[in-house]
């Protein structure tokens, strides 16, 4: 094997953590599309509003804005984009809602999330909760990944 295909060949720990970030950024896509595509923004906007922590107008600016944030980190991580600005945003959104849900379950807030589309059952909070908090360490094991100095910058 010559050093030209060594260099190309990825170490199993690389396509694990590769895996990792295009998992992380499937899933701000698929939240993405559910909330504009699918339930719609409006139905959204409820879901932010009962979360009573903004109120108008900026429960409308962030029903408006955050799925089209969403589909951008997510199509960022997936294509390897912009992957540093990617994971830290992935990771600030995350750190966000885990705060948002956590509030609301300290409040008694019967939510129903509108995370990946319309939701009829209410939010069970430590399940919640627990998906999140692996959420967040996907977007660590992606902003730590993004944050690792380019092969080709050491050249």
């Amino acid at each position: 094997m010559n050093e030209a295909t060594a260099e190309l060949r990825m170490r199993p720990s690389e396509i694990i953590l590769g895996a990792i970030q295009v998992s992380l950024g499937v899933v701000f896509v698929w939240a993405a599309g559910n909330k504009l595509f699918v339930s719609g923004v409006e139905v959204f906007m409820k879901d932010v509003a009962n979360f009573r922590i903004v109120g108008e107008p900026w429960d409308v600016v962030i029903a408006y804005s955050l799925p089209w944030l969403e589909l951008l980190v997510g199509l960022c991580l997936v294509l390897h984009i912009q992957q540093r600005g990617a994971a830290l945003l992935a990771t600030l959104m995350t750190v966000v809602f885990l705060g948002a849900i956590i509030s609301a379950w300290m409040r008694g807030i019967d939510l129903h999330c509108g995370c990946f589309g319309k939701s009829t059952e209410a939010v069970k909070y430590p399940q919640k909760i627990t998906q999140l908090v692996l959420q967040l360490g996907a977007c660590a094991v992606s902003l730590w990944q993004a944050m690792k100095p380019c092969k080709c910058e050491e050249n």
